[in-house]
């Protein structure tokens, strides 16, 4: 008889910050990492997932897995000088 144990999910991700600021020059193009350290930890040790809750409101977009923040459309600092964005982590 094999009996596998399974792992329930005691702890959920955190950020290792709270808050990630940075400063991006309105002329960058797609694709330009704006942050690529952003990390949470999983102390149950699952693979986690990052996501922007707000992904409509905002030209950007985060690498599932790797938590890296890229601009994904054009950022204009007359119509908009400041972006606040809402980033999750599942597991």
């Amino acid at each position: 008889v094999n009996i596998n144990v399974i792992d329930i999910n005691e702890y959920p991700p955190n950020f290792e910050k709270p808050i990630y600021e940075a400063e991006i020059y309105e002329n960058a193009e797609v694709d330009t990492i704006i942050y690529d350290d952003i990390r949470a930890i999983d102390l149950d040790k699952n693979r986690i997932e990052y996501s922007i809750i707000n992904n409509h409101e905002v030209p950007f977009l985060i690498d599932k897995y790797k938590g890296i923040l890229k601009v994904n459309g054009r950022l204009d600092y007359e119509q908009r000088p400041k972006y606040e964005i809402e980033i999750q982590v599942s597991d």
